[in-house]
């Protein structure tokens, strides 16, 4: 849905007179070659009293926010003679306004708490707000200032190319996704709980999600009138609508009303958070670690996203949580080379249970696992482990 979103934006863009992303990115191409223009660009910074920001390289998700706040202040004193103000800047202008309406929907819709329930109120939202911009004629109010300072040939001309991105992007809306009351994602924003909502809707949210026929209706309805009152008191909230849920339920046995509700929960708004988990497994899985192992990978990812500790927040919480922590050894495990080792888990008090490894081990290379290989003896590597186990800076 969010590529729906991005790809609605940028396919009226480029209907344009004037090719805005073509712009940005040679923006980019030109300061990005050489060190002599980068100076030259720290210039422009302080000629108009900006801190300097480094360019960013263009992305397709969000070229125009790359263009810096230096350059658009730099193009409001751009003039094309006898006091006329460039056409560029009324473009950038007016795509700064109303690009924000399409960046404002894709972060909701990527957001961690909004659900499949909502979606359908957001895509109309959105629909109403492009199709008032277009009946009122609004290009944001600094690009509508801009344009009483050309010409009427000129200005109408801007105008209608303004009105024309409008319904690119209305069109492109109706084309992608389905506003009328056969879309099933219609049927379930009652399930938002953000309104009072009847037995009726429930029903045909339980139809459009195929799930009727699991469940028991005459109980359903039992069920519903139990929790109308707090339906009330709830709705008028603005927590998140799974936290809804949690405290609609929470002292109430209704198991059809949570299978309901779970099903649709359950329904991925955007493959975001699966991309978002691909991008930490792949800066986890550098080269220089490929000896890493599944197991290791998915432990810091789960850390990574379900804590939000710091280093030493998190090596307090261990520490607290050591009693549960035990070294556990077993043997026969296999090296690379063919010999055996032993290896260890945790399932008891870690730092008592490395005091506890024995000290006298062969001091071959080949029977030590290799990232310990410079240790002379298993005492050398118990110390080292203790030093960094104990510093929170490495935790």
């Amino acid at each position: 849905m969010a590529h729906i979103l991005h790809n609605c934006g940028r396919h009226a863009g480029d209907k344009l007179r004037i090719d805005i992303e073509n712009i940005v990115t040679k923006f980019y191409n030109h300061f990005s070659s050489s060190a002599k223009r980068v100076q030259e660009l720290k210039e422009v910074f302080e000629f108009v009293d900006e801190e300097y920001t480094a360019l960013y390289k263009n992305v397709p998700t969000q070229w125009l926010k790359r263009c810096p706040s230096a350059l658009w202040k730099l193009l409001t004193n751009v003039e094309d003679g006898e006091d006329v103000p460039c056409e560029l800047q009324a473009y950038l202008m007016f795509l700064q306004n109303s690009l924000k309406v399409f960046f404002d929907a894709v972060f909701k819709v990527e957001g961690d708490q909004t659900t499949v329930c909502e979606l359908f109120e957001l895509m109309t939202n959105l629909k109403l707000i492009l199709s008032q911009r277009e009946q009122d004629r609004f290009f944001g109010l600094e690009t509508s200032t801009l344009l009483q300072q050309f010409p009427t040939a000129q200005a109408a001309v801007i105008e209608q190319d303004f009105l024309t991105f409008y319904q690119i992007a209305l069109a492109y809306l109706n084309k992608w996704f389905d506003f009328t009351d056969g879309n099933y994602l219609k049927h379930i924003s009652c399930l938002a709980i953000k309104r009072k909502f009847s037995f009726q809707d429930l029903r045909g949210a339980a139809e459009a999600l195929k799930i009727s026929f699991k469940l028991d209706m005459n109980q359903l309805y039992d069920e519903f009138c139990i929790l109308l009152p707090c339906v009330k008191e709830i709705a008028t909230t603005t927590n998140p609508v799974a936290s809804k849920w949690t405290a609609l339920l929470k002292h109430v046995s209704a198991p059809n009303m949570t299978a309901l509700a779970s099903l649709a929960l359950s329904i991925p708004v955007t493959n975001a958070f699966v991309e978002r988990m691909f991008s930490l497994m792949t800066a986890a899985w550098t080269e220089t670690r490929n000896r890493a192992t599944v197991e290791l990978i998915k432990s810091e990812l789960l850390v990574k996203v379900n804590y939000s500790y710091t280093c030493q927040e998190f090596y307090r919480h261990i520490s607290q949580a050591g009693n549960g922590l035990e070294l556990r050894r077993h043997r026969g495990t296999h090296t690379r080379r063919g010999t055996t080792k032993e290896t260890w888990e945790h399932t008891g008090d870690w730092k008592e249970s490395l005091r506890r490894i024995p000290t006298q081990q062969k001091d071959s290379s080949a029977d030590r696992p290799r990232r310990y290989r410079g240790f002379r003896n298993v005492s050398a590597k118990r110390t080292a482990l203790l030093e960094v186990y104990s510093s929170d800076r490495m935790v």
